[in-house]
């Protein structure tokens, strides 16, 4: 049961079930190998935690400290300029990894009203040699 517990608050980022359901939904489009679905989140979560939670299968293997780069996903063009901007770490790691533009890392995007029905892209590519440590499994 607390092994449940902890997975449960490592999906959510330590927010219980109950503290969730009290925040307002925000709604994200997800294409997936370019199939768009919907995901449900909610305001004040990262977007990395609404897509976990959701089943993308994100590495995400710092947990969502800007630190890897493991939950890189591409926000489309639209919704770009209404991000915050990235801090010096995030534009760090995603110079190393050679990012493209639109690319951003999912822990760092704070979800809000403004960002309602955003679009991103993630796994786009099935995993090669190449980039099998860049995003999913």
């Amino acid at each position: 049961m607390e092994e449940m517990k902890r997975s449960t608050e490592s999906i959510s980022g330590g927010l219980s079930l109950e503290m969730l359901l009290q925040r307002r939904p925000i709604y994200v489009t997800l294409f997936e190998y370019g199939t768009p679905r919907n995901v449900e989140a909610f305001e004040g979560e990262s977007l990395m935690v609404a897509l976990k939670r959701a089943g993308l299968p994100l590495l995400a293997v710092c947990g969502g400290k800007g630190a890897c780069g493991t939950c890189k996903v591409t926000v489309h063009p639209a919704w770009a300029a209404k991000l915050r901007e990235p801090e010096k770490r995030e534009l760090r790691l995603l110079a190393h990894l050679k990012a493209r533009v639109g690319e951003r890392l999912s822990c760092q995007i704070s979800l809000g009203s403004k960002l309602n029905n955003l679009e991103v892209h993630a796994c786009d590519q099935p995993n090669t040699k190449e980039n099998e440590n860049v995003c999913c499994r």
